[in-house]
């Protein structure tokens, strides 16, 4: 028995079917999905259809941001298309910002009423951000974006709680593994004091949400931006979202800490990792 985890399909549904493909997982293997399955990429439906209806029992899934921001409007309008086109903090500005337009307009035209109403929306609202797992003798936590370290013995506030609506508000005392009271929207949304965190975690901790292209910016990456023609010091510090080589988009392994999301949506990978091992699969992400 295996145990694998991938994060940050982003609507990308061929690369992880491909993915599912490679790494071949056995009826007795546990598959774990970080989280943001949807927004970005072309095959959100599809995705969320495969995820509620057609994944087998060995296939759990956790809450991401994404799936929080859609949740928050889904919840609210089946239809899944109240959006704006000014930019705000309301629900329907941040998923619309973030992929929301293009998922939702796969909805509509992919899935009926129905199926948002008493499959897509329960579905969503069970979602959990964490889970602790156990590999042979070692103790894990999955996470979708992170946790926040000064929450290990005592409550704590890591990311506004203005930032949605309330889908996923909720202050959570079940963590356990040392992790202390942690809010959900922390734990899809963490990033800066998260992964940089120079302490000890109460246990090794596989993460996804934040590209690891952005981990991995380090020297080569800025030579390979500094020698190219007409880029600029301050065009490397911005463009490497979507200009990266596809070889940086790899699992980054810290303190600890272990991003599996290597930037599926943004010209990176997708990235399944054998929790057992450490062993590492790929297959290409988006080509733009």
């Amino acid at each position: 028995m295996s145990t694998y985890a991938i994060s940050d399909v982003h609507g990308c549904f061929d690369q992880l079917r491909a993915l599912l493909d490679v790494i071949s997982p056995a009826a007795d293997d546990e598959v774990w999905m970080l989280g943001d399955l949807i927004d970005r990429g072309p095959q959100s439906a599809e995705a969320l259809l495969w995820a509620t209806t057609e994944a087998p029992d060995n296939v759990h899934f956790l809450l991401g941001n994404h799936e929080d921001m859609a949740g928050c409007v889904i919840s609210r309008d089946p239809q899944g298309v109240r959006l704006h086109d000014g930019w705000g903090l309301a629900d329907e500005d941040v998923w619309s910002y973030n992929g929301g337009w293009e998922t939702s307009a796969q909805l509509v035209e992919r899935t009926d009423v129905d199926w948002r109403v008493h499959v897509l929306k329960p579905w969503l609202r069970e979602l959990v951000p964490f889970a602790p797992v156990k590999v042979g003798d070692t103790e894990l936590m999955l996470v979708h974006a992170g946790f926040d370290p000064r929450a290990w013995d005592k409550e704590a506030r890591f990311v506004s709680e203005g930032i949605t609506d309330g889908f996923a508000h909720t202050k959570r005392t079940d963590v356990g593994c040392g992790f202390g009271t942690q809010w959900e929207q922390d734990m899809v949304w963490a990033r800066r004091g998260w992964y940089d965190y120079e302490g000890d975690l109460p246990l090794t901790t596989i993460f996804g949400h934040t590209p690891t292209t952005y981990l991995v910016r380090d020297a080569e990456l800025e030579r390979i931006w500094l020698s190219s023609e007409g880029k600029s010091e301050a065009s490397a510090e911005h463009a490497w979202w979507y200009n990266i080589p596809r070889e940086i988009g790899r699992v980054w392994h810290g303190n600890q800490r272990v991003d599996i999301d290597c930037g599926c949506a943004y010209r990176g990978r997708l990235a399944a990792l054998r929790l057992d091992d450490m062993e590492e699969f790929y297959v290409d992400g988006l080509a733009e």
